[in-house]
């Protein structure tokens, strides 16, 4: 029986832009422990947590990277992404913090299935079915000087008015969304440590957390609005796989195995 590889359009970084905005709100842990004990403290309220992030791909001269959040206060490497509410399916809660790290407040968002307000587009649509300096960027990370915010564009994507059917709109909609592609990977936290596991254990009856991981299809360009409480960093695959070690996420380290299943195209 043929096998079809799903192809990820992956697209040039100097097509994207990194702005800074304020932070959300301060870093509530400064440490591990700290960040264990307040997890201790909301599983024992609502037990096992949710959360979700998301991986979203760019290239530099054909070479494939990952967009990476880093916390300036702890230093610690993270994906897009967070805590689930409890109301929320993933879709939304990836809506939800998409708009809080890397996009604006007033953002508008749908999922599949939901209107479309063509006066109005969204951040993210879904291919799934329903269920936070100005960015200090090292000299090797995106490779690109940072961009002061302009007010007058830190509003949320509007159409243009000479766009003025549904037919247009549907196209700039599409070209100017993200998509949600797939589940790459589920990790589990079987215990208050920092360690997770791709599968859980089978002494644990009740995992602590647990964090589903997406491919995100992301538009040819865009500008990203950072949180000064973050640095980002596109790094590339080669240096994640089997790294866990430098950036403290298994995580982040299996990314490269998660992603060979599919056909990355650099265009």
């Amino acid at each position: 029986m043929p096998m079809t590889v799903q192809n990820i359009n992956v697209y040039d970084l100097d097509k994207y832009t990194f702005i800074e905005k304020e932070s959300h709100k301060p870093m509530r842990d400064l440490s591990a422990k700290a960040r264990l004990e307040r997890m201790k403290t909301k599983f024992d309220k609502i037990g096992t947590l949710q959360s979700v992030e998301c991986v979203m791909l760019f290239h530099s001269h054909s070479v494939i990277h990952v967009l990476v959040l880093q916390e300036t206060s702890t230093g610690r490497y993270r994906l897009p992404g967070g805590k689930k509410g409890e109301l929320e399916d993933d879709v939304s809660s990836l809506q939800r913090h998409l708009r809080k790290f890397l996009g604006k407040p007033d953002l508008c968002v749908a999922g599949a299935g939901d209107f479309f307000d063509w006066k109005s587009l969204p951040l993210i649509e879904t291919l799934l079915p329903r269920a936070d300096v100005p960015v200090s960027l090292p000299s090797d990370a995106l490779g690109a000087e940072p961009v002061q915010e302009n007010p007058a564009s830190s509003t949320a994507f509007q159409l243009d008015d000479d766009v003025q059917t549904r037919e247009e709109a549907e196209r700039v909609k599409r070209d100017n969304s993200f998509l949600v592609v797939e589940r790459l990977a589920q990790w589990t936290r079987p215990d208050f440590e920092m360690v997770l596991y791709p599968y859980t254990p089978p002494h644990i009856s009740i995992p602590k957390e647990r964090k589903h991981i997406y491919l995100m299809q992301i538009p040819p360009s865009f500008t990203f609005v950072v949180p000064k409480n973050y640095k980002v960093f596109a790094l590339p695959l080669h240096e994640l796989y089997g790294n866990a070690h430098r950036f403290g996420s298994a995580v982040l380290s299996g990314i490269p195995a998660n992603l060979s299943r599919f056909s990355l195209a650099p265009k």
